[in-house]
């Protein structure tokens, strides 16, 4: 089973000016951060993983993004405040303490079990899939003529 987040990447590289009655803050660090997500090209890559799993015949799935970074893998506390800072997270109820993402790929991993559990219960009904895109080839206008048949 593979996991990814449903990410929103058109509002996350939205841009930051803002207007001249209320312009926006640290507008050439969001600009710097939506080139590199641009970049980078998440969308195109989560089709890709999407795609090769089900070639090898592997599920998966993307779950709702929601929290999974301030939400304690171990108790299921959420709170902001679980992220004191960018790379720590340390639960406020339990004391759990782990590096932030590992702790976020833990709780991406337990929502993707659920929805294969949900999938399962179910019944194990088949999914639907995009119709391929058919690509077709340019005739260079070099090939030689086919011979004719008597």
């Amino acid at each position: 089973m593979i996991a990814l987040e449903s990410l929103d990447l058109t509002n996350m590289t939205r841009s930051a000016k803002g207007s001249i009655e209320s312009p926006g803050r640290n507008v050439a660090a969001k600009s710097g951060l939506n080139r590199a997500l641009q970049d980078v090209a998440l969308g195109r890559l989560a089709q890709w993983v999407l795609v090769k799993a089900e070639e090898v015949g592997r599920r998966a799935c993307l779950v709702d993004p929601a929290h999974t970074s301030q939400r304690c893998a171990r108790c299921v506390h959420t709170s902001r405040h679980n992220r004191p800072s960018r790379d720590e997270f340390t639960c406020q109820q339990c004391g759990h303490t782990a590096h932030a993402d590992l702790n976020a790929a833990i709780n991406i991993a337990e929502r993707g079990r659920a929805c294969e559990t949900a999938w399962h219960q179910a019944g194990s009904p088949a999914l639907p899939r995009r119709a391929p895109r058919i690509r077709r080839r340019r005739s260079t206008g070099t090939a030689e003529p086919e011979p004719a048949t008597a």
